[in-house]
């Protein structure tokens, strides 16, 4: 693919964006991650069968495959999603610390934690002191729409986790609840502000358009799935980014 232009700057496409992957197999999981054309991937650990995910054998199985992702260039976040933030794990927290700390062992580029969680500081000290990973603090606020000045207060408490990090990349993601083309405005006005480091947009499936604006705005990408399983409405399919890029004249 030829590169885009990106406020100013000539990029591959392929670098913004993110293919998620979210299947209740691992094997499927990995031949998907494998053979989707994007160098950015998000691996959906919380549509992985609960039961599963929890034995060393798979934990090691997930490693190996961030491992082999990263090896062949691509970026890696893991996410285990809340349920209570549209995601399908509903385990104890402590579990869900003891993976994500255990699968950053084997540095995958991010690591996602909601910022709501009570287990995120103790995240963020183990990740920061022990591992090479970055970090996306996330919030999804299924419910309600978002103004420009709630959205900024949120991205300023979050980034300013990155002292922290000892200068590893800290994103703040932010995403909320649409219910019409207007309510999109401040997801793309933030962006603009905080370049390169923070995503947002609007969730619906009459509020699209954040979505394929964002990195032309100065989010570092967005989500588009890859597969058989859109994890929120309005997510495009890849192949349909880059089609609709195309027809807006962007690419």
């Amino acid at each position: 693919m030829e590169g885009y232009r990106v406020m100013g700057e000539k990029v591959n496409p392929l670098n913004i964006v993110c293919s998620v992957i979210a299947t209740s197999s691992l094997n499927k999981m990995q031949v998907l991650a494998v053979n989707t054309k994007t160098k950015l991937v998000e691996l959906r650990l919380d549509h992985l069968e609960n039961p599963s995910i929890l034995n060393p054998s798979t934990l090691e199985s997930i490693g190996n495959l961030v491992t082999k992702l990263e090896d062949a260039g691509k970026r890696v976040i893991l996410t285990l999603r809340d349920k209570s933030e549209g995601g399908k794990y509903h385990g104890p927290n402590s579990v869900k610390e003891r993976i994500l700390i255990e699968l950053a062992r084997y540095r995958p580029s991010y690591i996602d934690i909601e910022a709501r969680n009570p287990i995120i500081n103790n995240i963020i000290d183990k990740l920061a002191s022990t591992v090479r990973s970055g970090i996306i603090v996330s919030m999804h606020f299924l419910d309600k729409s978002l103004t420009l000045d709630a959205i900024k207060v949120l991205a300023r408490e979050i980034l300013s986790i990155g002292s922290r990090f000892n200068g590893r990349q800290v994103l703040a993601k932010i995403v909320y609840k649409c219910n019409s083309v207007y309510e999109e405005l401040p997801a793309m006005q933030a962006v603009v502000e905080y370049k390169g480091r923070l995503i947002s947009f609007a969730i619906g499936e009459s509020c699209r358009i954040s979505r394929l604006l964002a990195p032309f705005l100065g989010a570092p990408f967005t989500y588009a799935y890859h597969g058989s399983l859109r994890v929120a409405p309005g997510q495009f399919k890849v192949n349909e980014v880059f089609r609709l890029w195309r027809l807006m004249g962007i690419a």
